[in-house]
């Protein structure tokens, strides 16, 4: 059988705690970020094309991104 690790060398193992790293946080909202600003785009390009209709599916992809994103920077 293996050594079971103790919770010590976990929590310095920053490969084992990939939510807690810096970078991939800030790919995370750098990922976000261009989400946002392509439904932002496709809201635009339904406005410029005139279906009105339309706008609210880019609005509803778009609100849980947001939504994860805040919820992402209060953690």
């Amino acid at each position: 059988m293996g050594e079971v690790q103790s919770t010590e060398r976990c929590s310095r193992n920053s490969r084992l705690t990939p939510s807690l790293d810096l970078e991939g946080r800030l790919r995370g909202y750098a990922a976000a970020v261009g989400i946002v600003l392509c439904f932002v785009g496709a809201i635009i390009t339904n406005i410029r094309a005139g279906a009105y209709s339309s706008i609210a599916f880019p609005l509803l992809h778009m609100v849980p991104v947001i939504v994860a994103v805040g919820l992402g920077a209060a953690a």
